[in-house]
């Protein structure tokens, strides 16, 4: 079962194998599974679905995982492609073995640039009518093949307050696609050989940060493993 972190924790995952229209009234908090969103904007991970292997290169393997969003808050989110109105999604890798926590790799960040309006929270999705605002109760699926597109990453250097969601846009350094590992979720091949570390456990964790989300003061659950 998916499990949410908030900001500093991690997502069970093996890499091993090929590794919330609300528009402008108060809505309802979405309470999907137990715990109620906050008021505003709210966007946690609400699934993490399906993965990419993107094979080895210079000593490295590369991996992407698709991240599910969903706008538990009361309000809209900002969904805009052309300015920093819009959430970023970063992937980090961690190994637990013989009692030791290591984070061993993590991703370059996806812009967001458009949101859709699911709803696989069950809190019915208020659709706002624009791919700019992910509305109450909606969820948006970005799949790994698009959280691994090398094109459309940015550094996280670029996320100049992690805090307040406020991050570069456009991207400055777009960086160089030296191989099939740039980029994304990248980790040393020595860091995941199972002779090394047998009986490990890889655990793969998403994030989105975005500037509304951190004003209504619903940063700390945007994190799932």
């Amino acid at each position: 079962m998916l499990k949410n972190s908030g900001l500093k924790r991690a997502l069970f995952l093996s890499v091993i194998l090929s590794l919330v229209q609300s528009c402008f009234v108060q809505a309802q908090r979405c309470d999907p599974g137990g715990g109620l969103g906050g008021s505003g904007t709210d966007v946690i991970i609400g699934d993490l679905v399906g993965t990419s292997n993107y094979g080895a290169a210079g000593g490295f393997h590369a991996y992407s995982v698709g991240t599910t969003s969903r706008n538990i808050g009361t309000e809209p989110l900002l969904w805009i492609s052309s300015t920093n109105e819009h959430p970023v999604i970063g992937q980090n890798l961690y190994r637990l073995h013989d009692g030791r926590f290591e984070q061993i790799g993590m991703s370059w960040l996806k812009h967001g640039f458009l949101a859709l309006a699911g709803n696989i929270c069950g809190c019915g999705c208020i659709n706002p009518g624009t791919g700019s605002l992910l509305g109450v109760g909606c969820s948006d699926p970005y799949s790994s093949g698009l959280n691994g597109q090398q094109g459309g990453l940015g550094p996280r250097s670029e996320v100049f307050d992690v805090a307040n969601g406020l991050f570069q846009y456009p991207i400055i350094n777009s960086g160089l696609i030296a191989d099939t590992t740039s980029k994304r979720l990248r980790v040393a091949t020595n860091d995941i050989d199972p002779a090394a570390f047998p009986g490990a456990t890889f655990i793969v964790e998403g994030q989105y940060v975005t500037v509304d989300d951190s004003s209504a003061g619903n940063a700390n659950n945007n994190c799932s493993y």
